[in-house]
This record gives structure tokens, C-alpha cells and sequence, in this order.
């Protein structure tokens, strides 16, 4: 993510940078830390992000969701306690979730 730039000299670029990104994201699974370094990794989460994927125009629904998944599992891994959604009832803005159980 950090090789991601604000400007690119071409279309040709772009394309290879994307490339390059996809790739990356791809083989990130594997960097899933073991269990002892879990708390380490989760806490890095937010440093580098991919915001400069935005500037280059395209359609980044995809790559977005191939690393919002790694990071869920990150943080599942981290935080499992928190990991599974509560069924709700109802909600509106001046309620709580109330359990369905």
C-alpha cells in the first residue's frame, strides 16, 4: 500500500501499479501472523492505508474488499469476543440494539 502514488506518468502505470497492488493483496493472507503476534498486527492497522488507490480513477471495489477481509480477519483473530454480530430487533437512532435472543 505504500507503493500506492498520487500521480502516475501513464495509463501504462497505473495498470502496473494496480497489478502490482492486487498481487500484493493477494499474497497478504499468507503474512497472517501467528497467534502470538496478532496483537502487534492489529495494532498497526490504520498506518499505511490505500488511499491514494482513489486517484487513479478506476474502479476499486474489488481490491477494497480483498483488503477489508484481511483486515476482518485480522481483527477477528485479535478481537474474537467481538467478531460474531448480534441479531437485532429494531434499531433507530434513539434506541439500543435490543437482543433477538
Amino acid at each position: 500500500m505504500n507503493k500506492l502514488l498520487e500521480v502516475y506518468g501513464s495509463a501504462d502505470e497505473i495498470a502496473r501499479a494496480r497489478a502490482a497492488y492486487e498481487l500484493a493483496l493477494r499474497e497478504l493472507p499468507r503474512w497472517l501472523p501467528k497467534a502470538d503476534k496478532i496483537a502487534a498486527a492489529a495494532d498497526t492497522v490504520g498506518w499505511v492505508t490505500p488511499f491514494f488507490l482513489a486517484y487513479q480513477g478506476e474502479n476499486d471495489r474489488e481490491l477494497q474488499r480483498t483488503y477489508g477481509k484481511f483486515i476482518c480477519d485480522l481483527m477477528a483473530k485479535r478481537y474474537p469476543e467481538l467478531a460474531s454480530r448480534r441479531a437485532c430487533r429494531c434499531w433507530s437512532p434513539a434506541s439500543e440494539c435490543v437482543s433477538a435472543s
